[in-house]
Formats: structure tokens, sequence, C-alpha cells
């Protein structure tokens, strides 16, 4: 005798296995908007790096506003200490990204704190370097 299978009911089972296995998997990866929120954010400190590197160049230790920022320019190079701080600042936003999965206040935190890093930092080394300068020219 022929045993008929339910598929059905092999099918729900298995599905129910994937769904309980593949949920915790799920739950660790960020949605898109998020993602995109670090990513941006990562992209903040590497320009921040970038203007504060040719700030510095251009007009010496002193165009360093954080007086905690310029001690460790004086003791190791602006290079290394930016290089090391936006290093660790890019790892934080990346921890930041994975646990927003998890905690959905971060998602905010992390977009305020965009704003304000883009508005405190990329926009006044952007005019102080590039903008600026057209206007003393005379």
């Amino acid at each position: 005798m022929q045993q008929s299978w339910n598929t059905e009911f092999d099918k729900g089972r298995f599905q129910h296995a994937v769904d309980y296995l593949a949920s915790p998997m799920s739950a660790l990866l960020p949605a898109r908007s998020v993602i995109e929120i670090g990513v941006l954010l990562m992209l903040f400190q590497a320009m921040d790096g970038v203007l504060t590197t040719i700030g510095i160049n251009r007009f010496g230790l002193a165009a360093e506003g954080n007086p905690v920022l310029r001690q460790l320019m004086v003791e190791f190079g602006h290079i290394p200490t930016l290089t090391i701080l936006k290093s660790t600042a890019i790892i934080i936003v990346l921890a930041l990204t994975l646990i927003a999965a998890r905690l959905p206040w971060v998602k905010n935190a992390m977009s305020a704190l965009t704003c304000l890093y883009f508005f405190t930092a990329i926009v006044p080394w952007t005019y102080i370097l590039f903008i600026k300068p057209f206007f003393l020219i005379g």
C-alpha cells in the first residue's frame, strides 16, 4: 500500500521552521533607511577628516576648534590623530547602524546626529576653505 503525503502539512511545518530560523537573522539586519543614514554619517566623518586636514595645513593647529583634539594633534600630529579619531567614529557609526535594527530610537538619534554633524562640521569647514576665500579677493 502506497502512503500519500499531505504536502500542505509538510510544507507548512517546513515553512514554520524556516521562519523560525530566519527571524533572528532578519532582526539583526537594519532597514535600508538606517543603512543609508549610517553610510551618510560615515561619509560625513571621512569628509570632516579631510576638510580638517586641509584646514590645519592651510591655517595651522589653531584652526581646530576642539581644544582636546587640538592637544592630541600637538602631541601626536594632526594626520595620525585624525586617522585614529575618524576610524573610531566610523566603527561606532557602524555599530550604531547594527544596533538600530533592535532599538528603533537609535535611527532617530542617528538622523539627528547626521543633521547636527552636517551643520556644525561640514558646512563651516566648507565655508572657511572654499567659499570665504572668494569674498576676500580684492
